[in-house]
């Protein structure tokens, strides 16, 4: 059974206001983009994106899944 399901990203921006949402296969690039900005930092993400793992939700046992949080703030790096 997955972790996830549809329901969990209308779950996840019901509680953050709109903030957070679940991303998806389509924000990969920008996923990419952004992790390339701190790549030690985000030497996990990139190896999985390396990998060919992309931005949306995967289910099973190893499941796992990434949230884009909308930050207007200057210099924030943001997923829409």
């Amino acid at each position: 059974m997955p972790r996830w399901s549809p329901s969990t990203d209308r779950e996840v921006r019901a509680a953050t206001g709109d903030r957070v949402r679940l991303l998806t296969d389509a924000d990969t690039a920008a996923l990419a983009a952004l992790s390339a900005r701190a790549p030690v930092s985000n030497v996990f993400v990139d190896s999985l994106l390396e990998a060919g793992r992309l931005a949306g939700p995967r289910g099973g046992a190893a499941g796992t899944l990434f949230l884009g949080i909308d930050d207007d703030a200057p210099g924030a790096g943001a997923l829409r």
